[in-house]
């Protein structure tokens, strides 16, 4: 168990940035809100999950919606982290559940942001894992699922005044549809706190470790800037299997908001040894896939992130613009992805694909 410095925080959401793959939630509410706990002398704890009681709950907190800029709101998906407190509270009141822990539902510079600003709010400490290792766009690609556990008591809070428990669901397809409509009538997002679990049961299914990872991330970025070395070459040596497959201008980048998602593609203009080449990434909430000259490259659920090329600072989704110059780096996802039902909820074929690398 440790308090962490403000430098560790502000890494840690650079990190997972990065990690969030394009989506995540907005990480400037994360910096802004943190910003202003630290300033008044109040700062996350991060514990192993084995820190814990077995007995002790866990909730995960996070934001659901498309991270989509609209008319009634500048940039993407923003957060009220006051939501997250009444869940908590409903937890205790309506399920006599007292939370003693908080962990993220994934990792993206927002929705982690939110599980620490939440541990702060709550007053218990933030684990040091996640359920997924990286953002994805939907209720399914959760570790919980993975190994066949309900991710239910879900409690649901809206910003306006709708509040839901959800005690069990027919399916994951059923949940996430229930979630998703939700947010589309309230704005556009809700609040989630589910997956409210004694720690031997999240045991089963967490990705360990994943939150110091983030901060590894980070401060390699911020050290190589300082030092005046490459912050992308050092991102990459601390991801698994961290690789540059692609740099250049985004020539075209076309989304809508749909059904509570955004979904687009976004074209690549390959320069320098990419020229000539072009690189076409699909989006939903987060890249999801990507080809490099009409071939597939990288599919889920691997990692794909879009880096400016000259500061290694990660561009979400919601920000990423045509003319920018961007490094497309990728990295392998947990080895709970690569099973069978990991692959059922994260792989190609979930999300429509079909054929294989090089295809």
């Amino acid at each position: 168990m440790r308090r962490l410095s403000k430098e560790e925080v502000f890494d840690m959401i650079d990190g997972a940035t990065i990690l969030g793959t394009g989506g995540g939630g907005d990480p400037s509410s994360a910096y802004s809100t943190l910003g202003k706990f630290l300033e008044s002398g109040r700062s996350p704890i991060l514990v192993e999950l084995s820190e814990l009681r077995k007995e002790d709950y866990v909730g995960s907190p996070y934001f659901v919606g498309s991270i989509a800029p609209n008319k009634h709101k500048k940039g993407g998906l923003k957060f009220d982290y006051t939501l997250i407190e009444k869940a908590v509270l409903t937890a205790k009141q309506l399920l006599d559940v007292d939370v003693k822990g908080m962990i993220a539902s994934e990792i993206g510079g927002g929705n982690t942001g939110l599980a620490m600003i939440s541990s702060i709010v709550s007053g218990v400490p933030l684990i040091n894992g996640d359920f997924m290792g990286r953002a994805g766009p939907e209720l399914h690609q959760s570790t919980v699922n993975v190994c066949g556990i309900p991710m239910t008591p879900s409690i649901i809070v809206t910003g306006t005044g709708n509040e839901l428990i959800v005690r069990s669901y027919q399916n994951i397809d059923s949940y996430e549809s229930i979630a998703r409509y939700v947010s589309v009538i309230s704005g556009g997002h809700a609040a989630v706190l589910d997956s409210i679990l004694p720690s031997f049961t999240v045991k089963k299914c967490y990705i360990k470790g994943t939150i110091q990872t983030c901060i590894d991330v980070g401060r390699a970025r911020r050290e190589a800037l300082e030092k005046g070395k490459d912050p992308i070459g050092a991102i990459t040596k601390k991801l698994k299997n961290g690789r540059v497959i692609f740099y250049g201008t985004v020539e075209k980048y076309k989304w809508k908001d749909d059904a509570g998602f955004l979904k687009g593609t976004a074209l690549v203009k390959g320069e320098g040894k990419y020229k000539g080449r072009t690189l076409e990434s699909y989006i939903m909430n987060e890249h999801i896939s990507v080809k490099i000259d009409n071939k597939f490259h990288v599919l889920p659920p691997d990692l794909i992130s879009f880096l400016k090329s000259d500061t290694g600072e990660a561009i979400s989704n919601t920000d990423l613009s045509e003319g920018d110059h961007v490094t497309v780096i990728a990295s392998d996802a947990d080895k709970k992805w690569k099973t069978k039902r990991g692959l059922e909820l994260f792989g190609p074929e979930h999300f429509g694909i079909r054929g294989n690398k090089d295809d």
